[in-house]
């Protein structure tokens, strides 16, 4: 690589990391404030909690959900892309009714529960049309789910979810706990990178 390219592929890598990290830390940091704020909701009619308030609910995936595709309740098929990323083929969407300790709630989100303490992923042996690996993401019946949102309704209960997590409050934590401390160790690295590149490029001018 040219000194020149390599001194701006450098500044490249090292304005890219500092990115991810301020972007990442700053959503990682609203996700923890939302469930820190969250009241605990386990479908009793507790009388401290009202409709409209900031909730968080655990339960497991209601076995009385309709099944959408292969043997999940709200799910999304991918195709393997260069990289070895996964991109979105097509949604199979719907409400997902949780059994909580007292009672039921219906859990309404525009976005896929696509994290997972354990493996909610399904291989098929299926190709795409473009020939590459097709799998399914997402949730089935009985699996333990973790949801914060907006308690929407008590009279059934129903949750606008704003993050949902397969696995307990515990689980969720961890996760997310997780990713800050992978934050701190993967951006570095590559700032150092970037920086590294850039004076090896400066010396070679």
């Amino acid at each position: 690589m040219y000194p020149k390219r390599m001194m701006v592929a450098g500044v490249i890598l090292v304005v890219a990391a500092v990115a991810l990290f301020v972007a990442a830390i700053t959503m990682l940091g609203k996700d923890e404030d939302v469930i820190s704020r969250a009241v605990r909701f386990d479908g009793s009619a507790a009388a401290s909690i009202k409709q409209g308030d900031l909730v968080v609910v655990e339960g497991k995936v209601s076995v009385k959900n309709k099944i959408l595709i292969h043997d999940f309740v709200d799910a999304a098929s991918e195709h393997q892309v260069k990289g070895g990323s996964w991109s979105t083929l097509e949604f199979f969407r719907q409400p997902v009714l949780a059994d909580l300790a007292h009672g039921e709630i219906l859990l309404n989100s525009e976005n896929l529960c696509s994290e997972a303490k354990g493996n909610n992923v399904l291989m098929t042996g299926e190709k795409s049309k473009w020939n590459h690996e097709v799998r399914y993401i997402g949730l089935r019946r009985g699996d333990p789910i973790t949801a914060v949102g907006i308690l929407a309704s008590l009279a059934p209960a129903a949750l606008t979810v704003k993050d949902w997590y397969s696995g307990s409050v515990a689980d969720y934590k961890d996760s997310l706990s997780s990713s800050r401390k992978n934050l701190f160790i993967l951006c570095p690295i590559l700032a150092l990178v970037g920086a590294g590149m850039f004076i090896l490029g400066f010396r070679k001018r």
